[in-house]
C-alpha cells in the first residue's frame, strides 16, 4: 500500500512538472550560476540587460541593485519583481520598488551605486 501511494505521488509530481514545463526566467538564471552567459529571453522577447532595481520602504531607499546580463521579471498576480543579482542570489521585491532598464544609457547607469541598508552601527 505504501509503495502504491508513493508511486501515485511520484506520477502526480512528474505530471505537474510536465504540465507546467517551465521555470521562471529567474529560476533559469539561478540555475546558470555563472552570471555571464544568458541564453534565456524574458516573456516579451528581450534578452538579458542592464537594470537598476531600487527597493524603498516608507520612502527610504533600502536596497539598490545593479545587475548586468540578467532578466528582471514581474511576478504574476503581484506587484513584485524577481531577478538574480550579481552574486547569484534570487531576489524578489515588491510594493515600493523601481526597476530601470538602462542598456544603452550609461548616464542613468552611472548615477547609481549598489547599496543595501543595514542596521549595524557605523564604526
Amino acid at each position: 500500500m505504501k509503495r502504491k501511494i508513493l508511486s501515485i505521488l511520484g506520477i502526480g509530481i512528474l505530471s505537474m512538472g510536465l504540465l507546467t514545463g517551465c521555470m521562471t526566467d529567474a529560476e533559469k538564471e539561478l540555475s546558470m550560476a555563472d552570471g555571464y552567459s544568458n541564453p534565456w529571453v524574458d516573456i516579451d522577447g528581450r534578452a538579458g540587460g542592464r537594470y537598476v532595481i531600487i527597493n524603498y520602504s516608507g520612502g527610504t531607499v533600502m536596497d539598490v541593485w545593479k545587475v548586468e546580463n540578467k532578466v528582471v521579471n514581474s511576478i504574476d498576480g503581484s506587484d513584485g519583481w524577481e531577478f538574480v543579482d550579481s552574486k547569484g542570489v534570487l531576489n524578489r521585491v515588491g510594493g515600493d520598488a523601481l526597476v530601470i532598464r538602462c542598456d544603452n544609457n550609461d548616464e542613468i547607469w552611472n548615477r547609481y551605486e549598489e547599496y543595501h541598508w543595514t542596521n549595524k552601527p557605523q564604526t
